[in-house]
């Protein structure tokens, strides 16, 4: 495909030794930890009806993290999902069931659970850099790719089409999942208002963790307001023009939920520093024009390269894909989302009690 670029005389022919191995890793990295790895996924998405579809559907299909497989093993908690429980997107019933059956520290004969038990036991062997382990290993892959093909691909004076194309990738990726992740919060699922046992639960016998969500379910416009700004940087994404803003909103808002999962114990602090990841990198190619701009206030003409569409082909290839992944993850998913918080929040009973008990 040929390329065009704005102001073609001041675009840089040439990278520096440099630039091009740490373009080189980055491509291989994000490519890593943008793409799914795991055959359960590409299961999830084949085996969805798309004529009554569910939200749970719409939602997997969006919310992934890094799985490269370990190199090296590690004892750290890596992704946790939306709930903040380590349930996997791939199977987020069996995790959620895992941790409802981990809830229960003793039984009727004052013994403690096993499982809850281990759960205690992997979160005091739990460190930092173990949650991480996966980023670690997706570098490691992409720091010996990256130099074998500095070996093969030396003479190339520089890669700024295939670096627009990463970028293409890791936008969409940014947008699709952190609109899935806004809307649990636009319909406030996600931490849903405090239910009867919960406001019957002694304060001391909640975690850290559940401390916060009870905090912001019991107010749940300030839970709606979150989603809103995530989906605005998700919609900012999705296009080359706004990029730049929806990569700064993504970059405050996650950043912010990282730290609060790292205060509460929170269990989406590599998932929500992902997005923080991701981000970053769609904004550091316009941070030096950012300070030329704003702190040195000089005149500055942004200069990069982009594919020609002129062809018909090309023009409705890239219409037709991006008018798909708005449709299902901002029409289809809207529908579903809509549904799903009427009349049946996964994080709640969906039929009544017994109507002779009451709970004290």
């Amino acid at each position: 495909m040929a390329t065009i670029e704005n102001t073609q005389e001041h675009v840089p022919v040439s990278w520096s030794v440099y630039k091009k191995i740490a373009f080189r890793i980055a491509f291989i990295f994000f490519i890593l930890v943008s793409i799914p790895l795991s055959g359960g996924w590409y299961k999830n998405l084949v085996s969805i009806d798309w004529t009554r579809p569910h939200y749970r559907d719409i939602y997997d299909i969006a919310r992934y993290g890094t799985n490269v497989p370990s190199l090296f093993g590690s004892s750290g908690r890596q992704g946790g999902s939306e709930e903040g429980e380590g349930a996997t997107a791939a199977s987020p019933k069996k995790g959620a069931k895992a941790k409802i059956a981990g809830k229960s520290s003793r039984g009727a004969e004052g013994l403690q659970d096993p499982q809850a038990a281990e759960l205690q036991q992997l979160s005091r062997k739990r460190t930092w850099y173990g949650d991480y382990a996966s980023w670690g290993n997706a570098l490691v892959l992409a720091v010996i790719g990256g130099l074998i093909w500095t070996l093969i691909d030396r003479k190339r004076p520089s890669y700024n089409v295939l670096y627009y194309w990463l970028t293409v990738i890791v936008r969409f990726r940014a947008a699709i999942g952190i609109i899935g992740f806004g809307y649990t919060k636009l319909f406030p699922t996600q931490m849903p208002f405090p239910s009867l046992g919960l406001l019957n639960t002694d304060f001391g016998d909640f975690t850290a963790q559940k401390i916060y969500w009870l905090s912001v379910g019991i107010v749940p416009w300030y839970q709606v307001f979150g989603g809103v700004v995530e989906l605005l940087a998700g919609a900012l994404l999705f296009f080359r023009k706004t990029a730049t803003f929806g990569a700064i909103l993504l970059i405050g808002a996650l950043g912010d939920i990282t730290f609060v999962n790292y205060a509460y114990d929170g269990g989406v602090h590599v998932y929500a520093f992902y997005f923080v990841l991701l981000g970053t990198f769609v904004i550091a190619a316009d941070v030096p024009r950012l300070y030329n701009l704003l702190i040195l206030e000089r005149y500055t003409i942004p200069h990069f390269y982009y594919p020609d569409y002129s062809k018909p082909a090309y023009k409705y290839a890239r219409i037709g894909l991006k008018g798909l992944a708005i449709l299902i993850f901002f029409g289809v998913l809207t529908y579903t989302e809509i549904i799903n918080f009427k009349y049946d929040p996964y994080k709640q009973p969906a039929t009544a009690g017994l109507k002779t008990l009451r709970g004290n």
